[in-house]
């Protein structure tokens, strides 16, 4: 697959209860797609097919709620 943007992209696999930190240089946006499972964004529940948009956050913390595979773009 081609991006035709300015982008870095990331793929976890957390288990209930991991989780991992993401920063994001300042006049970067990220989205976050849930391929399987469910995790907390920054506290927010996000489910299996579930995605968020974030902008103006200096960090993303993915928390684990059950064992899930998740997709991030860091993009500009």
């Amino acid at each position: 697959m081609k991006i035709r943007q300015d982008n870095e992209l990331y793929a976890t696999v957390l288990g209930a209860g991991e989780n991992v930190k993401h920063e994001l240089k300042p006049e970067r946006h990220a989205y976050v797609q849930v391929a399987r499972g469910s995790v907390t964004l920054n506290g927010k529940k996000l489910e299996t097919g579930d995605g968020a948009a974030i902008s103006e956050e200096k960090s993303l913390e993915l928390a684990g709620v059950e064992k899930a595979e998740v997709l991030l773009f860091d993009l500009a």
